[in-house]
Parts: structure tokens; C-alpha cells; sequence
């Protein structure tokens, strides 16, 4: 390829980089903000798997922009980011047609949301059969029911969210789906957030069974010292003897 040619076709992956940079200032800006206003809110966005790769993207093209073009390998190093991001950025276009000539916003959100249905099904299965005898084991039936519908009113919460979700997720699907300017992975990251997010009740499970599960962990532990004679001293921070 000649020189005229690399250079007529360098600026629309340098366009592209300086969008995902872009992008990432902001991102970064708004991090500052929410870090400023609440403590807890930026744990949550960094969560996001779409902000968390556009971040790590644009600090990794701001580096190799700033890097010396004098040094053969640098600009080597440039020329296979832009070629990265061309090509990213194709496959994400070539995702946005597709969903733009078949109509697939429609279709792959009611998949979605069919597949969050059947999942809160069989945990409602799965908790039902856990308030009896699982496997023959008796267990304490009071604690069980109680925690029992405690979680399906959770997962009854997230069938009528979702039930609400079903009027928008169309035109969500279809919006998010030209993310495909930014690449074929931001695509997927921004896929694996709402996987994450159809899922929360499941991540919300697990957090009350570890909490519970530390409480009793505790529990025990406080048992098994009082049973050798010994106990907890708040103020030392040490175990001492009872007697």
C-alpha cells in the first residue's frame, strides 16, 4: 500500500479512536461527578461492563497517541490500534444493518424477556421445592417458608418489572444496538450488562444466603467460645477467658 493510500485511509480510524477517547473523558468526568455527590454510585456504574471497556480503551489509545512517533514500533503500534478499531467498528456496523434490514429489535427482545420468564419460573420451582423436604432432609419448616416467600416475593417484584419492560424493550434494544459505532465489543459488554441486569434478583439472592450465612458463621463461632469457658473482648479486640 502507498503512502497516499494509508493516508487517505488513517484518518477514519483516528476519527474513530478520538470518539472512543472522547467518550471515555466523559465517562471519566461523570465518575468525578457521582464520586463527589454519592459514594456508592460509582461502585455501581463501575460495574457496567460497556463504561469499564470504554474507559480502559480510551486510556489505552490516549497512551499510544502520546507515545513518540520518531520510534518505528510506536507508530507501528499506532497503525495496529487504528486498524483495531476499523475493523471493531466495521463488525459493530455490520451488526447494526443486520438488525436494521430484518427487524431484529422486536424479536430478540421478546427472546429476552421469554428466557427471564422461564428463569423466574424455576426459581419459584426451586423455592418451592426448598420450603418442603428437599432430597428427604427435614429442616426447620418455619425458617424455610419464611425465607421461602420471602424470595418469591422477590422474584414476583422482578416478573412485574419486567412485565413493565415489555412496551420499551424494542425501542431499547434497537437504540442500544448502534453502540456498533464504537465496536462490535462495546456490543457485547452493553450484552453482558443486560444479562447482568435481567439477572439482579439472582445476584440479590446470593447477597441475603451470604449475609445469612456470615450471620451464622458468627453465631457458631460466639457458641463455641462460650462451650471452652472463653468470650469476646470488645474492647482489646481479643478473646479472653470468662472466668
Amino acid at each position: 500500500m502507498s503512502s497516499l493510500q494509508r493516508g487517505l485511509l488513517l484518518p477514519v480510524p483516528l476519527f474513530l479512536i478520538w470518539i472512543v477517547c472522547r467518550i471515555g473523558f466523559i465517562f471519566n468526568l461523570g465518575m468525578k461527578y457521582f464520586h463527589a455527590c454519592s459514594f456508592h454510585l460509582p461502585k455501581l456504574v463501575q460495574t457496567a461492563s460497556i463504561i469499564h471497556h470504554l474507559q480502559e480503551r480510551a486510556l489505552f489509545y490516549k497512551s499510544v497517541i502520546l507515545l513518540d512517533r520518531k520510534n518505528r514500533f510506536n507508530t507501528f503500534l499506532l497503525y495496529n490500534c487504528c486498524g483495531q478499531q476499523f475493523v471493531d467498528t466495521c463488525l459493530g456496523l455490520t451488526v447494526v444493518l443486520l438488525f436494521l434490514y430484518y427487524g431484529l429489535a422486536n424479536q430478540i427482545s421478546s427472546y429476552i424477556l421469554d428466557w427471564a420468564d422461564d428463569i423466574a419460573k424455576e426459581l419459584i420451582t426451586l423455592v418451592q421445592w426448598l420450603m418442603g423436604s428437599p432430597a428427604g432432609l427435614k429442616l426447620n419448616a418455619q425458617l424455610t417458608k419464611f425465607l421461602g416467600h420471602f424470595f418469591i416475593y422477590h422474584i414476583h417484584l422482578w416478573t412485574g418489572y419486567l412485565t413493565l419492560l415489555r412496551n420499551v424493550m424494542p425501542s431499547v434494544v434497537w437504540i442500544c444496538s448502534f453502540t456498533g459505532i464504537l465496536g462490535v465489543t462495546a456490543q457485547l459488554c452493553l450484552v453482558a450488562d443486560v444479562v447482568s441486569m435481567l439477572t439482579l434478583h439472582i445476584y440479590c439472592f446470593y447477597v441475603y444466603a451470604a449475609k445469612i450465612f456470615n450471620l451464622q458463621v458468627y453465631v457458631m463461632g460466639s457458641l463455641w467460645r462460650l462451650f471452652r469457658g472463653k468470650k469476646w473482648n470488645v474492647l482489646r479486640s481479643r478473646v479472653d477467658s470468662a472466668s
